[in-house]
């Protein structure tokens, strides 16, 4: 996973690897969200590229 960008509350990510492609891709970008979420005390939208 590589980071894209942010902006306006939105984090861009790049899947690769095992990853890309991947059954589990929305569980993970969930987990990321709410780590994020929990780090910053702020929304963050994470979505991939």
């Amino acid at each position: 996973m590589s980071l894209l960008s942010v902006a306006n509350h939105q984090v861009t990510v790049s899947l690769s690897g095992s990853c890309s492609g991947c059954m589990m891709t929305d569980m993970t970008l969930a987990w990321l969200q709410q780590k994020l979420m929990e780090r910053t005390g702020c929304y963050m939208e994470v979505v991939a590229a």
